[in-house]
């Protein structure tokens, strides 16, 4: 372990302007209180690397983000797409540097869907390929800081369906406006949808929840989900269309020396 002393106005450089006084100091990583959602990557992860510290689960980062506010967590792990969501709505809490890990998202498929996962693995290379998926990207995450897109993207409206498991609450991946399931992995399947000839549905549930929803039928596709050994055994992966590695979430009045593993 590397002890690294991290000043707030140094993070406050990388991700907010202005410098806030210090109220009090985080705990060492190591010994502190550590939020996890259930069913990521994170929930294993935590306990493994941090075996002193006290890890919370929680159902989704609205949950852990209430936790981290009211004090019963010290540190917040979130994928950093969520994370930056998070902070940008949010200017008491910032993102460490580090990150955790280096995962990228990927879809999950039903490994007895052969058909169907060809030619979605077929659709997603290409959009890979030819800009595609840098393209929506862009949309959610412009690189001027500027706030997302939401752009129409043509729907079949009869034809089979492509059953999608989600979680809403993961802003601007995929979350509820004006009463519409919309976000970058909304625009993306929808648009491998409409290269399929199918239309979507979405299947709104916890992350923990997605797995068993694939595997029963119920769903054909989870939009986004880490490959792991451990869910490979499960289910089958496509490629990799978005790079979000999981990072820590603190909020700024604490943060003033910060223990970070190594």
């Amino acid at each position: 372990m590397k002890r690294v002393l991290i000043s707030t106005c140094i993070l406050i450089t990388l991700f907010l302007t202005g410098c806030s006084q210090t109220a009090a100091t985080l705990p060492p990583v190591e010994t502190a209180k550590i939020g996890t959602m259930i069913g990521t990557v994170s929930e294993i992860m935590a306990p493994n690397k941090y075996p002193d510290a006290k890890i919370n689960r929680y159902n989704n980062y609205v949950d852990e983000s209430a936790a981290l506010m009211a004090g019963k967590i010290d540190y917040a792990i979130m994928d950093y797409a969520s994370a930056k969501n998070y902070t940008k709505n949010n200017d008491k809490v910032v993102i460490l540097p580090d990150p955790l890990t280096d995962e990228v998202t990927a879809m999950a498929l039903n490994k007895a869907n052969t058909e169907l996962n060809q030619k979605i693995n077929a659709v997603l290379n290409r959009f890979l390929s030819d800009g595609t998926m840098d393209e929506i990207i862009a949309h959610w995450f412009p690189d001027t800081g500027a706030d997302y897109q939401i752009v129409d993207v043509p729907q079949n409206t009869s034809g089979p369906v492509l059953n999608v498991a989600v979680t809403s609450l993961t802003e601007p991946r995929c979350f509820v406006k004006d009463g519409e399931l919309t976000g970058m992995n909304v625009e993306l399947m929808d648009r491998i949808a409409a290269e399929l000839g199918m239309q979507t549905e979405y299947q709104d549930m916890d992350f923990s929840a997605m797995i068993d929803s694939l595997q029963s039928g119920k769903s054909d596709v989870i939009a986004a989900m880490y490959n792991t050994p451990e869910r490979s055994e499960k289910v089958a992966f496509t490629a990799g269309y978005f790079p979000n590695p999981q990072v820590f979430v603190v909020r700024k009045d604490r943060v003033a020396e910060v223990d970070n593993a190594k």
